[in-house]
């Protein structure tokens, strides 16, 4: 395992500390540059824009006063509280890539003596979900030397590249069961990856992916699109300049379904679940939602609550007060559609003010989420989880989002 002299993880952590990630909301853009500089490297596809997630764990870190272990073998001697965070509730608010590791926490070999860098080394990620072509982005704390001596190390080749280093194992898209190496790089996940010159890193399963990601810095990435610069510009709107920091962002395109129960139930929904679903989407679906563009499911923290802020991006024209209203009313109110029970009962609403950033309207829904009480003697750090977007986008239960106004 990977061992530090105390001077050096001391200077370490207060590098960590000082890092513009931890910005206080309000005081500085750098959440959204970092955000935007990020989704730079995103090809403008649909198949990347149906899903990408961003992840700040510096902030989080940061929000919820809590220090990075650097190693995960340092896990276990932590508090019971800094446990619970750490492996549950930090998970579900920055929701790592697959590249990290989560899944594979504690168990031998160590990612980060692997490969270079691991999850407690990552200060910020972004990744396009769009499989088996899942490109991730990171940002992290290692020396570029040292991960290049480390992939250099264990059998990775290496050729230049105009703006940095690819490193590769196996052929695109190859994978090996019998891997000796972490458990994470059995399926290909970090077949590829590419160290930029400018410290970024990004991994992939084949180097097309990688090379497509460069290309699309040249300007035709999602960063350049209105609706994402809109998005992130309203992120950092001074109505959530209360909410903390921004910790992790969700962004969807194509939400709008048509048909819940064939989201939720599937194929083989029953006549009888599709009028009951109807009937409860009736009653929680009015006023009318207008049809929109972008949904943004971003989190912030800070000291004593979570904001579970939805921001939606509209057409031009559409009046983004109303439509704020009328999220905030179906949040407020809401009733999920896969367990019954109220969300009023696990959030409040704070505010739903509406916004336009660059000509385009967008709602912003802000839901608080009070910390979780100190665990008592005896329980499970397992038992600490703090309602997070992902739980509901996952589940498909986003059914204040339908649409039920027609388009004009």
């Amino acid at each position: 395992m990977k061992r530090f002299p105390l001077v050096l993880l001391v200077a370490l952590l207060v590098m960590v500390a000082l890092l513009p990630g931890g910005a206080v909301r309000g005081q500085s853009d750098s959440a959204e540059d970092a955000l935007l500089s990020m989704l730079r490297f995103v090809p403008d596809t649909p198949e990347n824009r149906s899903m990408i997630v961003y992840g700040d764990p510096a902030a989080w870190y940061e929000s919820w006063g809590v220090t990075a272990p650097l190693e995960e073998d340092l896990i276990p001697d932590l508090d019971a509280d800094t446990r619970a965070k750490l492996m549950f509730v930090m998970p579900d608010q920055t929701l790592p890539p697959e590249a990290l590791g989560l899944q594979y926490m504690l168990t031998a070999p160590d990612q980060g003596d692997y490969y270079g860098f691991d999850l407690f080394t990552t200060d910020r990620f972004l990744y396009a979900s769009n499989p088996p072509d899942v490109l991730t982005v990171l940002d992290v704390i290692t020396e570029p030397d040292a991960i290049a001596a480390a992939l250099t190390s264990n059998g990775y080749a290496s050729e230049t590249l105009d703006a940095g280093t690819l490193f590769s194992l196996n052929d695109d898209y190859g994978f090996d069961l019998a891997f000796e190496g972490p458990a994470v790089g059995r399926m290909g996940t970090l077949n590829r990856i590419a160290l930029l010159d400018d410290g970024t890193v990004l991994v992939a399963r084949a180097t097309p992916v990688i090379e497509a990601s460069l290309a699309a810095l040249d300007g035709d990435s999602v960063a350049d699109l209105p609706t994402y610069q809109a998005a992130v510009g309203a992120l950092g709107d001074e109505a959530l300049a209360q909410a903390g920091l921004l910790v992790g962002t969700i962004f969807v395109e194509g939400l709008q379904a048509e048909d819940p129960a064939l989201m939720l139930f599937g194929q083989n929904v029953t006549q009888e679940q599709i009028d009951a679903l109807q009937a409860q989407m009736a009653e929680q679906t009015d006023p009318p939602l207008a049809p929109y563009l972008l949904t943004a499911f971003a989190t912030f923290h800070t000291p004593g609550a979570t904001s579970l802020v939805l921001a939606v991006v509209f057409p031009a024209g559409v009046d983004a007060q109303a439509m704020a209203d009328v999220l905030g009313a179906r949040m407020q109110d809401y009733t999920s559609l896969r367990t019954q029970q109220p969300m009023s009962d696990l959030w409040a609403l704070d505010q739903a003010v509406g916004v336009d950033v660059d000509g385009l309207p967008i709602a912003l829904v802000s839901m608080r989420v009070d910390d979780p009480e100190p665990l008592a003697e005896g329980d499970s750090v397992g038992s600490m989880r703090v309602l997070a977007w992902q739980q509901m986008i996952f589940a498909r239960d986003l059914g204040f989002l339908a649409v039920t106004a027609p388009e004009e």
